[in-house]
């Protein structure tokens, strides 16, 4: 028995892989190799994959679907190869704080380059904007983003602040996380949901 399911998770040489609600614990099938593929792990959190259910909880990926789409990086050690972050996400959801970590407009810039490399649409979102002395100071600071088109959130997950808007951009969409520790990402994914 088997089917389609989809990586939820990924390790060094296993995966889990939710086939029609149950979690499976899968290894890879030795046809699928690096450097048939080009990656340094031939499977991502988000592909769709064909696997092999031994009806005990454990499985084997059988084969990889093809992608619609992959956050990826050349690979830090096989400078020939890319490290896939993420596959079948349609966006890229860059959250800052605006303090506590503070604001890092550098590390934006290559988020944003990385999601316009891989086709991703971008958001910004600026957590924790309760710090601020007044919402009209981080507004000043993201205006070049704004002007340059990307979509911007100002947000507190204490508060609740941004995050109706938050939800709205996030719904029906696949989508990619990035950012600092500490910026709050897992507070506002809780706020969300």
């Amino acid at each position: 028995p088997g089917g389609r399911g989809l990586v939820v998770e990924v390790s060094s040489s296993l995966c889990r892989v939710d086939v029609a609600g149950r979690v499976l614990l899968c290894g890879l099938r030795g046809v699928l190799s690096a450097a048939e593929s080009g990656v340094t792990h031939v499977v991502a959190v988000g592909d769709e994959v064909i696997v092999h259910d031994d009806g005990h909880g454990q499985g084997v990926v059988e084969a990889v679907l093809p992608r619609r789409s992959v956050l990826a990086r050349p690979d830090v050690f096989h400078s020939h190869l890319k490290q896939i972050i993420a596959a079948n996400v349609d966006q890229l959801l860059i959250v800052a704080s605006w303090r506590e970590p503070p604001l890092w407009p550098e590390l934006i810039d290559r988020y944003l380059i990385g999601a316009e490399r891989n086709g991703l649409a971008p958001i910004i979102c600026v957590n924790k904007v309760d710090l601020a002395a007044d919402l009209s100071e981080c507004q000043a600071v993201l205006d070049a983003y704004v002007c340059a088109g990307y979509r911007v959130i100002y947000a507190s997950a204490r508060t609740g602040y941004g995050v109706d808007a938050l939800r709205a951009m996030l719904q029906g969409r696949g989508t990619a996380l990035a950012g600092l520790s500490g910026v709050g990402k897992s507070s506002l994914l809780a706020a969300v949901q």
